[in-house]
Formats: structure tokens, C-alpha cells, sequence
């Protein structure tokens, strides 16, 4: 919705990118403040090296993709990244890491293809 209403006010992407991470930081940070969640900070290089990586591959460069499809291809269409991601990091997590899946993890796996396919099924119809 605010993405939509950037871009209607002829935000660049990058703009939206870079308010999109700042009220994402406000709001996270807020959370921990109000929850009394430590700040922690490792400075090992594999801490320091994810954290950098999570940072620009992760968000900036994902949040710009992710608005730059919007933008070529609608929201809508978006969304089903939006949708999707989650599903492919298990995967993925599965391939690499060995991730073990639950009952729960199944479920929502299915619960998520399940909801693209009638959303797909609906845009033809």
C-alpha cells in the first residue's frame, strides 16, 4: 500500500527502498525496546561478514528488485514473491543445511501452493 502510494507520487525505487528499511528498523527496534530484548553485537568475522551481507544482498538489493518487479509487473504479481520466498528459504535450507521438516512446516508449505494455484486459477478465469 505505501509502495503503491510512492510510486503514484513519483518516488524513485531506490526512495521507496531506503523508507521502506528505515521504518523496518524504527519498527523492529521499537519492538526490542518494548519487549526488553538485548541488543547484541558479535564482532567475529562471520558475525560481522552475515550481518553485512544480510544487509545489502539481503535487503537493499532484494527490496530493490522486489519494488523494481512491482513497478514492471504489478503488485499483485509481487506478491506472489512475497508469497513464495519463505517457501523457497526451506528448500533451499533443506539442500544446504539439512533442514528437517515438520508437520507444521509441511502444512504451511502446502497451505502456500495451495493459495498460488487458486490465485493463478482465479486470474485466468
Amino acid at each position: 500500500m505505501f509502495a503503491w502510494r510512492g510510486e503514484t507520487a513519483g518516488a524513485s525505487v531506490a526512495a521507496l527502498t531506503t523508507w521502506s528499511i528505515v521504518y523496518g528498523t524504527l519498527l523492529l527496534s521499537l519492538y526490542a525496546l518494548a519487549t526488553g530484548r538485548p541488543w547484541i553485537f558479535e564482532s567475529s568475522f562471520a558475525y560481522v561478514a552475515s550481518l553485512v551481507y544480510l544487509a545489502v544482498i539481503g535487503s537493499v538489493v532484494a527490496f530493490l528488485f522486489y519494488y523494481g518487479l512491482a513497478r514492471r509487473r504489478c503488485y499483485a504479481t509481487a506478491a506472489y514473491v512475497a508469497a513464495l520466498t519463505p517457501a523457497v528459504a526451506m528448500v533451499m535450507s533443506s539442500l544446504f543445511e539439512g533442514k528437517t521438516w515438520s508437520v507444521m512446516a509441511v502444512s504451511g508449505l502446502a497451505l502456500v501452493l495451495l493459495g498460488q494455484w487458486l490465485l493463478l486459477r482465479a486470474r485466468r478465469a
